[in-house]
């Protein structure tokens, strides 16, 4: 059963989640994630903004990939509205 997701296979499934209703372990598994990976940008001690959503792609129990998005909003004239980056 695939749940509430985007994409759905027997494998494989795709879930856009908010970072606040990620458990501790899930959380953990994005960290092994991203720790597998070198990006190769310098590390100048840049500090990243906290993730207000996640898409997760998941094979079976692991989390073989993730997008972090972020919620900001945006004042033009005056007028502001919500969206994510």
């Amino acid at each position: 059963m695939c749940g509430h997701v985007i994409g759905c296979r027997m494998d494989i499934r795709i879930e856009v989640r908010a970072t606040r209703d990620l458990s501790e372990a899930e959380l953990a598994l994005i960290q092994r994630q991203r720790a597998r990976i070198d990006y190769g940008m310098p590390h100048w001690g840049f500090q990243w903004a906290p993730k207000t959503w996640r898409v997760l792609v998941w094979l079976q129990d692991d989390v073989v990939s993730h997008a972090g998005l972020l919620e900001r909003t945006v004042e033009v004239q005056g007028r502001q509205s919500g969206s994510a980056a």
